[in-house]
């Protein structure tokens, strides 16, 4: 009983996928959005992955040993290609890529060893072997139109920003790995990366998870070392520069991925009804009740484990 039970509870669960995604596309009126995911070693995050099909997806990974992975599988998305070159500021042809012992850890700094030394599994990091690869600046690789942009590469990142100007002037979002603690020697930490975005014009929105490190074991408890951050343009700024329909549809699609209701709303408030047709009205409607319901049974669980085990536990739950 309890085998069929679990494929009936899997089978309901693919079904509400098929209908989120349909409503995605519905919100996206029949267009796709371009997703410039720049460290893609672990492929696609489950949040993108969800609605594949929607995506023009182009991966960039100059670690040749995740990049074999990630060109065997295009994970569903409408087109898909992997860039194999290294980024930077643009200040230097070259990088040098320490190659940790696990891969997915690898930078173009150097890890910091005897900070890590505090925590397990230290010899992750250790450095098997140093590449000098080319690299170039994120604006000279001429990929146009990009809607939202993924950034996990180690400690790395601000420099990419750097030279992405062109790039992030057209974002409507970017998720970005951001560091409160020294992982790699002289990393930029979260505070130099939200100031550098929000000059752009993508001011800091929330944190979509914090990852925290415990002396002993790695169970979600403990000092908070790195998390993923996010940064989206304003309502105010996305309608003061005259989007078009399918802009909006786009800007409204990633709020709905990140359930980011209240920026739609508000985009309601300043634009007015025309903002995306009817059937993407109706389809963001459809969502945001399925978030709500989502949300308050969250509300519930958390109010519980809080009284069980007490109100910090709130610190340790994202929506």
């Amino acid at each position: 009983m309890g085998k069929w039970r679990g494929r009936a509870v899997r089978a309901m669960a693919g079904r509400r996928d098929d209908k989120f995604v349909e409503a995605f596309a519905d919100v996206l009126g029949g267009g796709r959005l371009r997703l410039l995911d720049i460290g893609a070693a672990e492929q696609i995050q489950p949040r993108w992955r969800r609605v594949s099909r929607c995506l023009d997806y182009i991966g960039v990974e100059p670690d040749a040993r995740s990049r074999m992975e990630l060109l065997a599988d295009r994970q569903g998305t409408a087109t898909y290609s992997i860039l194999e070159t290294a980024l930077n500021d643009g200040r230097s042809s070259h990088i040098y890529l320490n190659l940790c012992r696990k891969a997915t850890v690898s930078s173009s700094l150097s890890p910091s060893t005897q900070w890590l030394q505090r925590f397990p599994d230290p010899d992750r990091f250790d450095i098997v072997e140093t590449v000098e690869i080319h690299a170039a600046c994120l604006d000279s690789l001429s990929v146009p139109n990009v809607d939202f942009m993924k950034l996990d590469v180690q400690g790395g990142e601000l420099p990419i920003l750097r030279g992405g100007t062109e790039v992030l002037s057209n974002c409507i979002g970017v998720e970005v790995e951001v560091e409160f603690a020294p992982i790699y020697q002289d990393q930029p930490l979260f505070g130099e990366v939200c100031e550098y975005l929000t000059g752009c014009g993508l001011p800091f929105l929330d944190f979509v998870s914090i990852n925290r490190w415990g002396r002993q074991r790695f169970d979600g408890y403990g000092q908070a070392v790195f998390g993923d951050a996010l940064f989206m343009r304003t309502p105010e700024d996305f309608i003061a520069s005259g989007p078009t329909g399918e802009q909006r549809a786009r800007y409204v699609a990633v709020c709905v991925l990140y359930g980011r209701f209240d920026l739609v709303e508000k985009l309601g408030e300043l634009y007015g009804p025309t903002l995306i047709d009817e059937r993407s009205a109706l389809a963001v409607g459809r969502l945001q009740r399925r978030f709500e319901g989502a949300r308050k049974l969250t509300s519930i669980g958390q109010r519980v484990l809080a009284h069980r085990i007490g109100p910090d536990v709130g610190l340790h739950l994202f929506y």
